[in-house]
């Protein structure tokens, strides 16, 4: 008779085709119930908008029906916990080889990833583009992401005709290569493609999983922008007054940086 164990070893054949690794070894089978043949799955995504993630169902499917003895699987779908996330970005991240093949980073780098939020015209960009270039002086490779709210691609354009028949879009050029993805990916599932000391999020202010930096624009909605996981805040804080972290000026941009550098070398260890 197959067990939960029986199971689990044959979802190590099921990969999360953007993070490279198997569902099992990354958290994404938190339940498994076993019952006169019949097998229940919990599968625990990212976020449920994963573009592939009727794909990782059906292949989980298969797979636990391979086994003999199980004659119908059941699989239920919900998004990971914030602890979950971390867990998943806590492990060695996927990258691109040669041909477009996932591998996998064996020993590498985990960049330190900081949050930059607020409300529109607060200065985000401004302070995203002054503190990758002081990393950048003191030696640090730094990526960046930044969240939008319109399509990345004009109207007309060879990028936006192609994606109308296709789900992906790559291209290349002089200046610089990328995809397209139709759908949204989580913050998390584009990071992974990412290879950098530091990541700089720009925006993302419902993320529940990394550290932040808040930028105030001197308003009283501000405060709503804190929570446990803000570093410091940056321009006008009239209207935040008690904080529990450091305040710094818009040009006090050494300063960001000392404390970035700081709080998420202390964060995972490493100096």
């Amino acid at each position: 008779m197959v067990d939960r164990a029986q199971i689990l070893e044959a979802l190590k054949s099921v990969n999360d085709p953007e993070l490279g690794r198997n569902i099992v070894e990354l958290g994404m089978v938190p339940e498994v119930e076993v019952e006169n043949g019949l097998v229940r799955l919990t599968l625990a995504l990212t976020t449920l908008a994963r573009p592939l993630r009727e794909r990782i169902v059906e292949e989980a499917r298969q797979a636990s029906l391979a086994l003999d003895g199980v004659h119908d699987v059941q699989v239920n779908l919900r998004e990971m916990t914030a602890q979950e996330k971390e867990r998943v970005w806590a492990r060695p991240q996927p990258q691109r080889g040669a041909g477009g093949a996932m591998k996998h980073i064996g020993g590498g780098r985990v960049p330190k990833v900081v949050r930059i939020v607020g409300y529109q015209g607060s200065g985000k960009t401004t302070l995203a583009r002054a503190l990758a270039r002081e990393l950048v002086r003191r030696g640090h490779e730094v990526a960046a992401v930044k969240h939008l709210s319109h399509r990345p691609d004009l109207p007309g354009k060879d990028t936006a005709v192609l994606a109308e028949a296709v789900s992906q879009v790559g291209f290349v050029s002089p200046e610089g290569s990328g995809i397209f993805w139709k759908t949204q990916l989580s913050l998390q599932e584009i990071i992974a493609y990412l290879e950098a000391d530091f990541i700089l999020v720009e925006g993302f202010k419902a993320e529940k999983t990394f550290p932040k930096i808040v930028c105030l624009r001197g308003k009283p909605d501000d405060r709503d922008l804190f929570d446990e996981l803000a570093l410091c805040a940056v321009g006008p804080a009239d209207q935040v007054e008690g904080l529990a972290v450091p305040v710094f000026g818009r040009d006090e941009v050494e300063r960001i940086a000392d404390l970035v550098e700081q709080k998420l070398s202390d964060a995972d260890g490493r100096g």
